[in-house]
């Protein structure tokens, strides 16, 4: 069966160790959201259970010719999908409903609904928030990190790859996971996706911020509209390519 569950990542390919597993990582995970974000937008419902044991990829190599993010992502079980209204809330829920959501990858509101029955605080981003603690699982998937520790998003940096990342890029990786859980600022699934692609086009280019790569191609592209000498220097981040 070319699939298996993302729970067996025992058999899941990574292009190899360091930056390039990170970069595979965050690519499986945008591939999730890509799969989520079907799920919000066209189905109009919200799952409540995504952890790593609902998620079905393929057994191929993640970067394999290089292709990032070529990795299919199949969701499964629905047993706690529920509709949402326009504003991304579950719908007037039956009292009859029973969530079987796991404890571990649901967001807080999910969880609380079994301690005050209040379902209202439940919508699209209680996935998101679960698409992070996923994310979270998988850069510790090759961490020297005691299981009976307490988890943070601080506990990435005991990863073998996130520690070949220079201090910036690990605090940007930091930053990113607590934007969809401490903060949950990002919480829809078009923002977490425009931030693992600028996250991996970091990683691509060593560190260097892609805004920084465009300004200093605007600066080049000015240069020599006004037939101004060009600074070498900032060559090294733009490549120039002659179609004649």
């Amino acid at each position: 069966f070319p699939y298996t569950t993302l729970f067996r990542s025992d058999q899941v390919v990574f292009s190899c160790e360091d930056r390039e597993r990170v970069i595979d990582e965050l690519s499986l995970t945008k591939q999730l959201l890509i799969a989520v974000r079907v799920l919000h937008k066209e189905k109009k419902r919200v799952h409540l259970d995504l952890k790593p044991e609902n998620i079905l990829i393929s057994k191929v190599h993640v970067n394999e010719e290089k292709n990032w993010g070529n990795h299919p992502v199949i969701l499964l079980d629905f047993g706690s999908s529920l509709p949402v209204d326009v504003d991304g809330r579950i719908a007037a829920v039956s009292k009859d409903i029973i969530l079987t959501s796991t404890q571990e990858y649901s967001a807080p509101e999910v969880r609380n609904v079994a301690i005050d029955g209040d379902y209202s605080a439940i919508g699209l981003w209680s996935d998101i928030y679960s698409v992070f603690i996923i994310l979270q699982f998988l850069l510790l998937s090759d961490a020297d990190f005691d299981e009976n520790d307490d988890v943070s998003c601080e506990s990435i940096r005991f990863s073998k790859s996130v520690c070949s990342l220079s201090d910036d890029e690990q605090n940007m990786l930091v930053d990113l996971l607590r934007s969809g859980i401490e903060t949950r600022k990002n919480d829809t699934a078009d923002k977490v996706i425009e931030e693992l692609d600028t996250m991996i086009d970091v990683l691509n280019n060593l560190g260097i911020h892609p805004a920084i790569i465009r300004k200093n191609a605007r600066r080049i592209a000015k240069q020599l509209q006004e037939k101004e000498a060009i600074d070498k220097d900032l060559l090294c981040e733009v490549n120039i390519v002659n179609n004649s």
